[in-house]
């Protein structure tokens, strides 16, 4: 970005930009709990054919023990057309993160299409999550 932004700026930016069949946000203070999280969550995305497949990221405590990170935890194994979005307002939207999710084409692109000259920027990822798990037909992890 030529100039410091939100995120979120930089997330509808890169979505502008991606040609990829799947998408995955990363941001510098993610940590992956093995060295292949990227190749294992895109080969289960391609086999399932998931909108949204949820992985997630550790973090350090005080002591160096390393946590998974909560607003990164999945909130189910696998979800279905609306089910998705209600699950998750179920579970008190607290995986409310982009971040530890690959998405399709299909997926980014139908949000990437939306207008978002409205954007919450002070919400920026529960602002984009709302509209991926409207959107999806089908979760795993």
């Amino acid at each position: 970005m030529p100039e410091r932004s939100f995120t979120l700026r930089a997330r509808l930016r890169g979505m502008r930009e991606a040609r990829g069949d799947y998408l995955a946000f990363v941001d510098a203070d993610d940590r992956f709990h093995s060295a292949t999280v990227l190749e294992d969550i895109l080969r289960t995305a391609m086999a399932t054919g998931a909108d949204i497949t949820h992985f997630y990221t550790v973090t350090q405590d005080e002591y160096g023990v390393e946590l998974l990170r909560k607003p990164a935890l999945p909130f189910a194994d696998r979800l279905e057309g609306r089910r998705i979005f209600t699950g998750w307002v179920q579970e008190k939207c607290s995986a409310h993160s982009v971040w530890c999710k690959m998405y399709s084409r299909a997926l980014y692109e139908k949000v990437r299409a939306m207008p978002h000259e409205h954007c919450l920027y002070y919400h920026e990822d529960f602002y984009l999550t709302v509209h991926f798990l409207f959107w999806a037909e089908l979760y795993v992890r």
